[in-house]
């Protein structure tokens, strides 16, 4: 009880320091995660590419899980703790657009996909993935 009492007399006394603490951190999660969801769009982009040629077209739920699946692998243990699976999710969904643009202005990830395709039949990866 006396203890409690030192920690509140504590607290009151250097309240604008412990607020200014608290300021800090944050100001450095909100951050770290920014910079992780800039990162991690870019990222995405090559993981909705490289799902859409594994996969290929009718396959989007399968698809969209992966995608967050290797971005959840990809984050640190520590910065996970910021991202939910439902932001995840978005990141994936909003980055398929730009995706789809960049493919259909880009021959050449127009060849990428269909290489996949050809190399990596999309009933050969949904029995790898179940197992």
């Amino acid at each position: 009880e006396e203890n409690t009492m030192q920690i509140l007399k504590w607290l009151l006394v250097n309240w604008d320091s412990v607020l200014l603490i608290a300021m800090v951190v944050v100001l450095i999660i909100y951050l770290i995660k920014t910079g992780q969801t800039k990162i991690l769009k870019q990222i995405a982009i090559k993981f909705v590419t490289d799902a859409e040629g594994e996969c290929g077209a009718g396959t989007g739920i399968i698809k969209l899980s992966e995608v967050v699946a290797k971005m959840y692998a990809y984050l640190p243990s520590v910065v996970r703790i910021l991202f939910t699976e439902k932001q995840l999710v978005q990141i994936a969904e909003s980055v398929l657009a730009e995706a789809k643009k960049k493919w259909e202005a880009n021959e050449n990830l127009t060849t990428y996909i269909e290489n996949k395709q050809q190399t990596t039949p999309a009933v050969v990866t949904l029995v790898e993935n179940t197992k």
